[in-house]
């Protein structure tokens, strides 16, 4: 957008970066990004082409959890958008979980422990597999509409919670989706999922 007093550059703001990129007036991929970055209290990290296949990161905090947002491109003949949320933080409690969907190598996981569990909830029962040592705490997790909402969307891929080698007392969460993320409403969606997620996590005194 152009001052057309003297032609500058002027920053449009959040609000119109997103309306720009919701009816079409120009805005690129990485100004809504931006815009939904700072939208959520964060900052956006926009990154060259040819160094990564990411092309951007948000980065934001939530309840005192630092959460990244990166957005990319897959490699392949084929090759697909993603997004992956990722956030750390320290435990109260043990809890660690994966539910990933039917083509999930469950057999390892269950050697190790991780018994496939059933929620009661036919959408997510069908779909994915769970596995985690703690049955109940994965119920109640469940009961979070906008975490079913999370795993109905076709593109869901996984959402991942293990302890962190790296630091005792400490845990990694990590949500996957592959597929186009249609503008700065599906992004800003997804972030209020993750925000869920982390909400139900400290309801229930896991963090």
């Amino acid at each position: 957008m152009r001052d057309p007093k003297d032609n500058r550059q002027v920053d449009p703001g959040p609000f119109q970066r997103l309306v720009g990129a919701v009816f079409g007036t120009g805005e690129s991929r990485s100004d809504w990004m931006a815009a939904v970055a700072e939208e959520v209290g964060g900052s956006f990290t926009e990154l060259p082409a040819d160094q990564s296949n990411i092309s951007g990161r948000i980065h934001f905090t939530h309840n005192g959890c630092p959460v990244t947002v990166a957005l990319g491109i897959g490699p392949g003949k084929s090759p697909q958008e993603f997004l992956i949320f990722k956030s750390a933080f320290e435990t109260k409690r043990e809890f660690e979980f994966r539910l990933a969907d039917q083509n999930f190598l469950h057999d390892i996981a269950e050697r190790f422990g991780f018994l496939d569990v059933q929620v009661g909830i036919p959408e997510i029962d069908e779909k994915i597999r769970i596995h985690t040592k703690q049955h109940e705490l994965i119920k109640q997790l469940l009961q979070e509409p906008k975490i079913v909402a999370m795993i109905k969307d076709p593109r869901y891929g996984q959402v991942l919670m293990e302890s962190d080698e790296k630091r005792k007392g400490f845990a990694k969460l990590q949500f996957d989706l592959t597929g186009e993320v249609s503008g700065p409403v599906d992004l800003r969606t997804n972030i209020d999922r993750f925000r869920a997620l982390l909400d139900k996590l400290k309801e229930l005194e896991v963090i």
